[in-house]
């Protein structure tokens, strides 16, 4: 009986402590992918927002969800001609 207590009390220990390392795991991971999330979004910008081509993204609507600056440069010689 005692011998049986102690098994169970070490394998839950061991699920226990293996989903604790589970999750500190999962948590560095989320925290990594953000960070390099983060990185793509300021390199991005920093391209688009530089760029003298016309840049736009459009979602699967068809609804433009981002234009870069040279959208309004683009836009203003069009009406002018």
């Amino acid at each position: 009986m005692l011998t049986g207590g102690l098994l169970s009390s070490l394998l839950l220990f061991g699920v226990l402590y293996s989903l604790s390392l589970s999750r500190s795991r999962a948590l560095k991971l989320a925290a990594q992918m953000t960070k390099d999330l983060r990185e793509t979004e300021a390199r991005f910008r920093l391209i688009s927002e530089n760029a003298s081509d016309l840049i736009v993204l459009i979602d699967m609507q068809g609804r433009r969800v981002y234009v870069n600056p040279a959208y309004g440069v683009c836009s203003e010689t069009a009406r002018m001609s």
